[in-house]
């Protein structure tokens, strides 16, 4: 008996609504307009085992990785992770979990150490110098 796959989505698809504001349609006489950007993707990923998820810009690769990740659901279709829908309703709580839980980005702009907080490197070595000389100097 083989094992169950970690990963399984079957049948992805996601339409998106690009039209117009309810407004300008009716002031124009337009309809609501759609976009197909995945349509019946079905692919499962077992243990130890690696996806390449490859295609031309524009093909769906960016909104199969956020359906299958939680951050967009689905048209229709499923994801399923070791066992658990990523979409079903009363498993909410067990979908938290399994969110990607990367930190934000605008912390990887932050400085982890003041200037002056690092290593003082070759540039501020001196010969005979004390542990106080080597300090950089940094007004301010």
């Amino acid at each position: 008996m083989s094992e169950p796959a970690l990963v399984a989505a079957h049948g992805l698809s996601r339409v998106f609504d690009v039209s117009q504001p309810w407004l300008n349609r009716m002031i124009e006489g337009s309809d609501r307009a759609y976009l197909k950007a995945v349509n019946g993707v079905s692919f499962s990923i077992g243990r130890g085992e690696t996806l390449a998820l490859v295609g031309e810009s524009g093909s769906g690769k960016s909104t199969i990785a956020r359906m299958v990740v939680g951050l967009l659901p689905p048209t229709s279709g499923n994801v399923t992770f070791d066992g658990i829908d990523m979409w079903a309703p009363v498993r909410e709580v067990e979908r938290q979990k399994l969110r990607r839980t990367g930190r934000p980005e605008i912390q990887s702009l932050l400085a982890r150490r003041r200037i002056g907080g690092g290593h003082p490197g070759g540039c501020f070595r001196r010969r005979n110098s004390t542990q106080a000389d080597r300090k950089p100097r940094i007004p301010g």
